[in-house]
């Protein structure tokens, strides 16, 4: 007697369910951000300027910016800005590259 041939729909099934358990695990690290319309952004921010990013640092996992203001359309006049954000990825943080211009979008001081 030979060996005893693997079946082709179990292949299948055992491929499938790889495939299932990996985009499963890839939701998971997703980022879940929530994304609102654009007078929803306005409303719940309390600053919005634009500017360029100067510097950045990181304290455990927050990366905060300073920006050097151009604009402001939405709270108190300043030159400079610290802003705190998540490092990106599944915390939905904001990258932002140093001596860009940007207009952000912040409540308590940290990205929305």
């Amino acid at each position: 007697m030979g060996h005893a041939k693997k079946h082709p729909i179990y292949m299948k099934q055992i491929v499938l369910i790889a495939i299932i358990l990996i985009s499963g695990l890839t939701n998971v690290f997703a980022c879940r951000c929530s994304y609102q319309n654009l007078k929803n952004e306005i409303d719940s921010a309390d600053l919005i300027f634009q500017g360029i990013s100067v510097d950045k640092k990181q304290i455990d996992s927050i990366m905060i910016y300073q920006f050097s203001v151009d604009k402001i359309w939405k709270g108190d006049k300043l030159d400079t800005i610290e802003i705190k954000t998540g490092l990106g990825g599944q915390d939905c943080g904001m990258i932002f590259e140093i001596g860009k211009s940007y207009v952000v979008f912040a409540k308590n001081g940290e990205t929305t």
